[in-house]
């Protein structure tokens, strides 16, 4: 890695900049030993360096955790960031690659921390409480950083304020165009604000990441269902693309007997209910089927309503 450093600086690229191009010359070091890397280092040209990488791209390696993570985070990157106490810079790393950096601080699974490299000397690094730190302490530095494309005179519209939809519109802003946004919600942020509770994703850390996109410019129609209140031909007419987002909000209803009686609730409905402030008055036990992350919220939410015991099965 010492080669590979210095190869780095001689592209004129720095090693805290990007894991990808860290790993690349990595490759160049391991693959063609101290001489050629030394030859390499020698090269003046920063085209035939460039034109190395390029030829060692199929052989990049890419850290377990960046490859688990669905949306690509940089995680190396920004724990070492923080290592270093550059909280700003830790915050644009993880921007880069998705705008909700709050709503992933708190409420991410994390696969990133199962495929931790980290765990064959014990436990995983905890990348999703680094990156709550970094979110926390973090400034808007990266604001100032950040490009915006001359308008395009394009107009996109999506249907959908959940989590799809705001990250494209937060992407497609950004390229220059103009974007709307449909919901059937009075507020944006589709299941990131109904269908989880707010003792897991606090609504005023969503909020945050929400206001960054709308104060792009992106303009948010709320209460317009496509179809009902406004005629899809008519959103095709009047824009140049259309992106369909609705989502998979529902619930997953079992066909079993007695299964549409009053007390039997769904998971995505009853905590939307929660959230919408419909109240419940539960007494006695409380049963739950199913053990993913709608049903851990349920139970956890019908406890914190007053059941006196909650069973998962």
């Amino acid at each position: 890695m010492i080669y590979a450093r210095k190869i780095l600086k001689a592209c004129g690229l720095f090693a805290d900049t990007d894991v990808k191009t860290i790993c690349r010359a990595a490759v160049i070091s391991r693959k063609s030993g101290d001489q050629r890397a030394k030859k390499l280092m020698r090269v003046s040209e920063e085209q035939a360096l460039r034109e190395e990488f390029e030829r060692l791209k199929e052989e990049l390696i890419v850290p377990p955790c960046v490859a688990a993570c669905p949306a690509g985070v940089d995680a190396p990157r920004y724990v070492r960031a923080l290592k270093a106490g550059r909280f700003d810079e830790a915050v644009a790393v993880i921007r880069e690659k998705i705008p909700f950096p709050f709503v992933c601080a708190d409420a991410c699974f994390a696969p990133c921390e199962d495929a931790c490299a980290y765990k064959q000397f014990g436990d995983s690094i905890a990348i999703r409480a680094l990156k709550r730190a970094a979110v926390d302490r973090g400034k808007d530095t990266w604001k100032s950083n950040k490009k915006m494309a001359e308008p395009t005179g394009k107009s996109v519209a999506i249907i959908g304020a959940g989590p799809a939809g705001l990250t494209a519109a937060y992407y497609l802003v950004t390229l220059g165009h103009r974007v709307t946004v449909y919901d059937g919600f009075e507020s944006p942020g589709g299941t990131m604000r109904y269908g989880i509770p707010n003792f897991r994703l606090p609504k005023d850390r969503l909020e945050k990441d929400i206001q960054v996109i709308l104060e792009l410019g992106v303009d948010f129609k709320a209460k317009t269902v496509i179809g009902k209140d406004l005629p899809f031909r008519a959103l095709k007419e009047q824009s140049h693309a259309v992106f369909i987002a609705c989502g998979a909000v529902g619930s997953i209803r079992v066909p079993v007997e007695g299964a549409e009686k009053e007390n039997v609730l769904w998971g995505w409905d009853f905590l939307k209910d929660v959230s919408l402030g419909k109240r419940f008055d539960f007494q006695g036990d409380v049963l739950v089927i199913g053990g993913g992350n709608v049903a851990l919220d349920a139970a956890r939410t019908a406890r914190r309503l007053g059941a006196d015991t909650v069973t998962i099965v």
